[in-house]
């Protein structure tokens, strides 16, 4: 009876409780919001572009290791063991016992004036034994080798040289993810504006189905007012795929697996000074044109280097080796050491080809390095036109924001008067919804050309959200 009433009790306030319950069971999380900078910190760690230029430096460094190997010491070690037929053993004769007459011969051949005399002792020398070991432990050092010490050069240079050019790369690849971090930014201003679209052609169809009911609208002004939110509500589907669209792209490029969501970074902050005072510091400071530089240098060392295989190359080798039979120096272990000066006189025209390689690839150097600095001039130029550009579309695209936000106000209380047609209301809200398109896109266009010019002047910094070295 009490588990009854009980239950009589509880029953209601359960009842009560489950539609808040479904409701929180069924309301998927909020994805996180990541920011500009936790997507660029994200990128350092996941990124496989990133990966790969990390990998590149990498190798940078082997080539000098590989180019210090040359002028360091070499210590190798060899064993060896040989099963022979026979075992080669041969008496001779020991010197150090003397020689006399043959105790066995007649007493005239044992004349000690005749020179036929005879060892007194022999030794049993084993020069192969059927069992051979062999040990040796070798070592070499080169005392002068003139193009190794240019190729040690040039490889440092070269390490130089992958850090600009891969600290050129990455600002090239943060820069496209900023590109596309504000585009995410930028569609989902955009699915605002269609729900706001939405909401507004809603709210007409509502008000055009209340004067058709009463008799002050024809049909045809109704049906246009469906059409209109249906025509919105695709708008607004167009709107979210974009916006999806560019997330993917963009996770997949930075490697975020959970979903997330973006917010509007603050306004970047476009470098200060007139054109002049740009490109200086873009000659200054642009990294692959710091790399193009080391590239002259690095060829001009290996010229060189080029040059010195015309002199000899002197070396120092040591061995030491033991074997298990004694041979006829009576030594098991043994050791030599030798200097080697070795002078190539002449080896087919090798050499010259290799210095007309060399002159080529140094005058192919500098080329590129004039080229580098004409695309960073131009790069500069161009940038700062594009700013300029940018910033005066927006100004346009705000007044016409402006001005088309207060027509479709404006024409939705004069339809809700009765002092103006339906289609007065669809043309003023469609030029609503396109001028606030464009007016994102060009807010979209002046901060990605406020970052393209920083980057431009080698000055970009995303690591400080909403700024720039100026």
């Amino acid at each position: 009876m009490k588990a009854k009433v009980f239950l009589l009790a509880v029953g209601p306030a359960v009842l009560l409780a489950l539609p808040a319950i479904a409701e929180e069971t069924t309301t998927p999380p909020r994805p996180a919001v990541l920011t500009l900078p936790e997507v660029l910190a994200r990128a350092e760690t996941s990124c496989l572009d990133v990966t790969l230029l990390r990998e590149k430096l990498v190798q940078a460094e082997a080539s000098l290791g590989k180019a210090w190997s040359a002028v360091l010491p070499t210590i190798q070690g060899v064993g060896s063991y040989t099963r022979n037929s026979v075992a080669s053993v041969i008496p001779f004769p020991d010197f150090r016992a003397g020689f006399g007459p043959s105790p066995n011969a007649p007493p005239d051949v044992n004349d000690l004036g005749s020179l036929r005399v005879y060892p007194m002792s022999l030794l049993n020398i084993e020069v192969q034994p059927q069992d051979q070991w062999v040990g040796t432990a070798q070592a070499s050092m080169p005392l002068f080798i003139a193009p190794a010490y240019y190729a040690i050069a040039a490889a440092r240079r070269a390490v130089d040289l992958t850090e600009n050019s891969v600290a050129h790369a990455k600002d090239e690849l943060f820069f496209g993810i900023a590109q596309l971090y504000y585009g995410s930014v930028a569609t989902a201003r955009v699915v605002e504006l269609a729900e706001r679209q939405l909401g507004g052609a809603s709210e007409s169809e509502r008000v055009a189905r209340s004067r058709y009911q009463a008799g002050e609208l024809a049909r045809i002004g109704f049906l246009r007012a469906g059409v209109e939110r249906a025509r919105a509500e695709q708008d607004l589907q167009r709107a979210k795929n974009a916006y999806a669209t560019t997330t993917l792209a963009l996770a997949t490029l930075v490697g975020i697996d959970a979903p997330f969501s973006v917010e509007a970074p603050a306004a970047v902050v476009a470098p200060a000074g007139d054109e002049q005072k740009l490109i200086d510091q873009a000659l200054a400071s642009r990294t692959d044109l710091v790399a193009s530089r080391l590239g002259t240098d690095v060829a001009d060392r290996l010229l060189m280097a080029t040059w010195w295989k015309f002199a000899p190359i002197i070396a120092v080798n040591g061995a030491y080796r033991w074997m298990n039979f004694s041979g006829f120096a009576g030594e098991s272990r043994t050791w030599a050491v030798t200097v080697n000066a070795i002078w190539t006189l002449y080896d087919g025209g090798l050499r010259h080809d290799e210095i007309r390689e060399a002159r080529s690839r140094t005058r192919e150097a500098d080329t590129q390095r004039q080229k580098v600095e004409r695309a960073v001039r131009q790069d500069v130029k161009a940038s700062t036109l594009e700013l300029e550009s940018a910033r005066a579309n927006l100004t346009k695209a705000q007044e016409q924001n402006r001005l088309a936000t207060e027509g479709a106000v404006l024409a939705g209380q004069l339809f809700a008067a009765g002092a103006a047609t339906y289609l007065d209301v669809v043309d003023a809200n469609n030029a609503a919804f396109a001028a606030g398109v464009a007016a994102v896109s060009e807010e979209l266009n002046v901060q990605v050309a406020s970052l393209k010019l920083a980057k431009a002047i080698g000055k970009l910094d995303l690591a400080r959200e909403g700024t720039t070295d100026s």
